[in-house]
């Protein structure tokens, strides 16, 4: 079992996620040459969230209901202040569909996600390792051919009604039933392994898989055009091997930046929206599109700044309460 005080380089990873997240939601690429940016964001940077769903797979402790419990209610915690914070901006819809799938906002589904796959995995660890990663396996397979294969169905009536059938409970499928649980299942393995034993091993790997995810992500686009483009097969491999890559970096921890990942990703549509909105009001509607990588830098730029701002109010507050309460021990 790797020693979990040394993987300081998850954390780091965790901003360059963030970071791939707003590039899928700002396409950097987009005016200075477009097979750039698809190989940017639709390659890539799907990265970003199958690493996001396997880290917290990585250290959760699926043994513990307990445990599962308080990541339940964190994460659902963090889900209603996101909710909160984007009630100005209006969200997609209020129907229970979009709160407990889709998420009130279109990013925020991560969140439901996470709880749904937290409580599958939970679930499927009362299994052995083979029959559970069998279920975990089979609903991304049924959640692949939702998403990014769903070309592939076209004439497969019986295959068709079926996704027909669930569209009535959820919009998309790379969400916490189909997506999630696989990815956390994959986290919760690799922790009982030693990793980061072999890093050219884990770097030849995830230069391969990397590859791997570009063809297969190349031949969709060619011959199986889908709405979505999140789930693919060779996400798998990529996120196995990126955990082996990562953990041979002996870092130590950084909390700080977990929480930094975290406030980027919830806050990052907000900074976009006003920088359209200002672009608006100075002439530049087309600012995104005609300046997509100045776009993606200022969106980046003020993500962080205002995740630093949050973290460093949260600090001082702390602090405060602990000056208040140790100035009442003395007193009394």
């Amino acid at each position: 079992m790797t020693d979990k005080n040394n993987l300081g380089a998850f954390d780091r990873f965790r901003l360059a996620a963030a970071v791939l997240v707003i590039a899928i939601h700002t396409s950097p690429l987009w005016s200075v040459n477009e097979t750039c940016n698809f190989l940017l964001t639709g390659v890539f940077a799907r990265i970003a969230v199958p690493f996001f769903f396997a880290i917290t797979g990585y250290f959760a402790d699926f043994k513990s209901a307990a445990r599962i419990g308080k990541l339940v209610v964190k994460t659902l915690s963090m889900y209603a202040a996101a909710i909160v914070i984007y009630l100005p901006f209006g969200t997609y819809s209020s129907t229970l569909k979009m709160l407990l799938f889709d998420g009130a906002f279109f990013h925020l589904w991560y969140f439901p996600a996470c709880v749904a796959g937290a409580l599958i995995v939970f679930a499927l660890k009362k299994l052995p390792k083979i029959p559970a990663f069998a279920a975990a396996g089979a609903l991304y397979i049924v959640g692949v051919f939702g998403d990014s294969y769903y070309g592939l169905t076209e004439g497969l009536t019986h295959v068709r009604a079926v996704y027909e059938f669930l569209s009535g409970i959820f919009s998309y499928t790379r969400n916490g039933l189909f997506f999630a649980p696989l990815f956390m299942l994959i986290g919760d393995a690799l922790s009982e392994r030693r990793l980061g034993e072999n890093r050219f091993g884990a770097g030849t790997g995830l230069a391969l898989s990397l590859t791997l995810l570009t063809v297969e992500r190349v031949l969709l686009k060619d011959v199986a055009v889908s709405p979505h483009d999140n789930m693919t097969f060779s996400l798998i491999p990529v996120t196995v091997c990126l955990f082996e890559f990562l953990a041979s970096f002996k870092m130590k921890p950084r909390p700080g930046y977990r929480k930094a990942a975290m406030w980027v990703y919830i806050l990052h549509p907000i900074a976009g929206y006003w920088v359209r909105e200002l672009a608006v009001r100075f002439g530049a509607e087309d600012f995104s599109a005609r300046y997509s990588l100045a776009y993606f830098a200022i969106v980046t730029v003020l993500s962080f700044a205002a995740a630093f701002v949050i973290e460093t109010v949260k600090t001082a507050v702390v602090g405060l309460d602990k000056l208040r309460c140790g100035a009442t021990q003395r007193i009394n």
